[in-house]
């Protein structure tokens, strides 16, 4: 493990920056943030209008996997495997506009999502949605794939998690991406329509 705090010291500490700070604190918790709430608010309109009941489908298909990963990283998480890396690290920088709970010595506080770094579910859900839409959107894969890697660095970055907690996270993603699709290739359901019109 000495590897992966060496790694999470380099992207933590020796890679920030001001501008990183400005990208990546809002990916924290994009739902606190107007500008990133009207930007997927206008994708998901666009998409709708323009795809209708087929775009309705990959929507449900998506929110389904979506849960899933997300409660699959969940029941992880709760064997509190890893303590989030503010918590054993002497000197990590937390970017302002995170807000991580101190007590009243001024030392982080042990919480029950401190104790639940690993796996990241941000980098797990991030990788399944991008991996799913990747595989019926081939053209746009490399936006995709860019943007989860963006995200789930994101998370190294604001000192929230560990290198490995993310590379399990987007492990998770991708194979229940996946099952996802072997499922529904099963079941007959013909996504090479929905990649053609992509």
């Amino acid at each position: 493990l000495n590897l992966d705090s060496s790694l999470f010291y380099f992207i933590n500490s020796t890679l920030s920056n001001s501008i990183f700070d400005f990208m990546f604190v809002p990916l924290h918790k994009p739902q606190n943030h107007l500008i990133l709430i009207l930007l997927f608010l206008s994708i998901f309109i666009y998409y709708i209008y323009n795809y209708r009941k087929k775009g309705l489908f990959i929507l449900m298909l998506t929110i389904f996997g979506f849960i899933i990963t997300d409660f699959t990283g969940s029941i992880i998480k709760n064997f509190e495997l890893r303590k989030r890396p503010y918590m054993i690290e002497e000197e990590v920088r937390i970017p302002n506009g995170i807000k991580i709970i101190k007590d009243q010595n001024n030392n982080y506080k042990e919480t029950e999502s401190s104790k639940k770094s690993f796996p990241s579910n941000h980098a797990s859900n991030i990788f399944f949605i991008c991996s799913f839409l990747s595989y019926i959107y081939k053209n746009k894969k490399k936006y995709f794939i860019s943007f989860a890697i963006l995200v789930s660095i994101s998370r190294v970055y604001i000192g929230v998690h560990y290198p490995l907690d993310i590379i399990s996270g987007a492990i998770i993603g991708i194979t229940i991406s996946f099952i996802i699709i072997k499922g529904i290739n099963l079941l007959r359901i013909n996504l090479e329509a929905y990649r053609q019109e992509a």
